[in-house]
């Protein structure tokens, strides 16, 4: 309690935190919206690079995942529209 609410009195005096997550990958991009779920007042900052390639694992694909965002806030339906994915029915 006192933590939360130490995290939006600053908010309200206008301090921000620049937080930098090295690597764009499953685990990097997880990490900033945890952060900014429960953080709102950080600005996070995605260092990636164009000559790492993918490496194509799937770890993000797991039973867990829709458990995921919705813990984040992000809607299934969302998820669909903004990566233009179809489902095995539609495929």
């Amino acid at each position: 309690y006192v933590y939360n609410k130490t995290i939006k009195i600053i908010g309200r005096i206008g301090l921000t935190f620049e937080n930098s997550i090295v690597g764009s990958g499953t685990a990097g991009l997880i990490s900033a919206l945890i952060l900014k779920k429960f953080f709102p007042i950080f600005n996070i900052n995605i260092i990636s690079s164009s000559k790492i390639g993918i490496i194509g694992v799937g770890e993000g694909s797991t039973e867990h995942w829709h458990e995921f965002m919705q813990y984040i806030g992000v809607p299934f339906e969302t998820v669909i529209q903004e990566c233009d994915a179809l489902s095995n029915a539609d495929a």
